[in-house]
Formats: structure tokens, C-alpha cells, sequence
């Protein structure tokens, strides 16, 4: 299957809660460098199945890694990521927030994140372009964490977004943090 097995559910269990990062984000990072972005073809018809869900995650993770370490640096790898989750999903709306974390966190470390998301997608495959512009696009209101069901938490190597649950734990929170295995 081409190494797109990282992306199924048995090989990423409690991936959201593992330390950060995990050798499982070197091996989707890697499996993410090894494709052709300007023409996916036919990728994510073949994703295996809930691979969006692993992807939103990996975005997530890079997300809090960036904004952890001051660095835009692990940025173009989530956009990436999720943006071709988005793309594989059966319904976009549950890859969505994910792509709200990545904005939010562009804007932490200083860029400005409409423009680096456009840019982030410009030499990508046109479905994922499409995706990133749409969002790009929307009103401040409708890419905002609390509009997507997140939060954010904590500073420095504790910082993390947080998507509550209706009974008060924390689903999407990033445990430890070392040093940069999603920053490439």
C-alpha cells in the first residue's frame, strides 16, 4: 500500500495523546515528503479509511509544535496535512476545525495567516488550493477557535488547543513536549 498504512487507525491508537512529537509524526511527515502535491491524482481516493481523522490530528499536532517552539517551521507540513484530509473526508466539516488550529497558530507566531495559508497552497494539487482559499476567505468569525469548538491552553512547552467534550475533558490536548520531529 505504499507506506499510506501510518494513516490507519491500528498503527495511530491515542495518537492525540501521545508525547510531542512521537515517532508516529516522523513517519507521517515522512510519508507526507514522498508525495507529489502539485498532482495527487488519485491519493485520496486510496487513503485508507478515517486516514482524515490521522492527518486532522497530525495538523493539530504541528499546530501546537509551532506555537510551542516559536516557529513557523512545522507549519506547511499540517496545512498540508489537513488540507488533503479535508479533501479525503467523507464530510469536510470534520476536518475543518483542525484547519482553524493551523490558522490560529500561524497567527501566533507573527504571520500573518489568510496569507500564509494562501502561499502554504499555492503549489499544491488544485483540490487542496481550492480548500485553503475557501477558507482563506471567510469572515474572521468563521475561522475563529471558539467558532470551531477549540481553545487555547497553557504557555510555552505546556501550550496546547483544547477541544472540549460536553462532559469537561479534554479530547484534543498535546501531552510533552521535546523537540522538533514535525518541524521539517
Amino acid at each position: 500500500m505504499s507506506g499510506l498504512e501510518v494513516l490507519s487507525d491500528g498503527r495511530t491508537e491515542n495518537y492525540a495523546d501521545r508525547e510531542l512529537p512521537h515517532a508516529i509524526d516522523d513517519r507521517i511527515g515522512a510519508l507526507l515528503d514522498g508525495f507529489t502535491w502539485a498532482d495527487l491524482g488519485s491519493l485520496p481516493e486510496r487513503l485508507p479509511a478515517h486516514a482524515d481523522s490521522v492527518l486532522s490530528c497530525y495538523g493539530e499536532r504541528a499546530a501546537t509544535l509551532a506555537v510551542r517552539l516559536g516557529s513557523a517551521q512545522p507549519l506547511a507540513r499540517g496545512i498540508r496535512a489537513v488540507l488533503l484530509g479535508v479533501v479525503a473526508a467523507r464530510d469536510f466539516r470534520d476536518v475543518l476545525p483542525s484547519l482553524a488550529v493551523l490558522h490560529r497558530a500561524i497567527e501566533l507566531v507573527g504571520l500573518n495567516a489568510d496569507a500564509y495559508l494562501r502561499e502554504a497552497a499555492s503549489g499544491l494539487d488544485p483540490r487542496l488550493r481550492e480548500v485553503a482559499q475557501e477558507f482563506a476567505s471567510r469572515a474572521a468569525s468563521d475561522k475563529a477557535l471558539r467558532a470551531m469548538g477549540y481553545r487555547e491552553s497553557g504557555s510555552g512547552a505546556e501550550f496546547t488547543f483544547e477541544r472540549p467534550s460536553p462532559c469537561g475533558t479534554h479530547l484534543s490536548s498535546h501531552r510533552k513536549s521535546s523537540s522538533a520531529a514535525i518541524s521539517q
